[in-house]
Formats: structure tokens, sequence, C-alpha cells
């Protein structure tokens, strides 16, 4: 049996939630994840979070760190689209200018790009929307 004090203990819905939604991680692990998704080595990705390197083989052996890698490696991915994404508008005034130069080949290439892109950037979107579909239909499932 457990005593409780007479005290109340106050929590916000927040901090509950937080709780139990997201696993607490070792700073150390947060280290040393972080500087495996930079791309450091395990001997310097382990000096860098104060272990040694059979630990790093070892944390690296766990699902749930594997994770914590591959998530990091997405944060830096995402923050980095959301920044190259800022300048696509600069970039495609600039094919659009090359449009019209006096260069065949310069105009040439200035369509190939466009074309190229908006290619890509639609099959993306595409990609990005039957993704999104599948995983709300799997969290359907899940929760009946």
């Amino acid at each position: 049996m457990v005593a409780v004090p007479d005290e109340q203990v106050e929590i916000s819905l927040d901090e509950a939630q937080q709780d139990l939604s997201e696993p607490q991680v070792d700073p150390q692990d947060e280290v040393l994840a972080q500087a495996l998704a930079e791309g450091a080595s395990q001997v310097e990705a382990g000096n860098r979070a104060g272990v040694s390197d059979r630990t790093v083989r070892r944390r690296l052996r766990e699902p749930a760190f594997r994770e914590l890698v591959n998530q990091k490696r997405r944060d830096m991915i995402t923050e980095a689209s959301g920044r190259s994404s800022a300048q696509l508008n600069a970039a495609v005034a600039t094919l659009t200018e090359l449009l019209s130069s006096a260069e065949d080949s310069v105009r040439l290439r200035a369509a190939q790009l466009l074309i190229r892109t908006s290619v890509d950037l639609h099959a993306i979107e595409d990609v990005s929307a039957r993704v999104a579909a599948l995983e709300a239909e799997l969290r359907g499932r899940a929760a009946s």
C-alpha cells in the first residue's frame, strides 16, 4: 500500500499528456543520436556524448534508439527543406527570365529545368497525399 500525502499534487493536462505520449530521452542519448544523425562516426559521436564506442554500438542495436536517430535525421531534412522551399519562387522566377534569353542553349536548359521541377513537385505532392491517406487509414484500423 502506498501512502499519499495530505497535500494535493497539481499537474496540468499538458504535462500529463506529455508524460504519456513522449518517452523521456536521456540527455546523453540526445547528444549521441544528434551526432550520429549529423553523420559523425561512432567513435566521434561517442566522444561528443561522453560514452565509449562500445556503448554506441550497444545503443545502435536498440530499435528505439535507432528510431531516435532516424527521427533526428528526418527533422534535419524537414528543416533544410523548409529553408530551400522559401527560395523556390525566386529560383522559378530566374528560370522564367532565362526563357527569354537570346541564347538557344540557355532557353532550352531553363525550359528543361522548369519542366523537370514541375513534374517532380507534382509527383512528390501526389505521393505525400497517398502516404497521408494510407497512414490515416492505418490509424483508423488500429483504433477499431
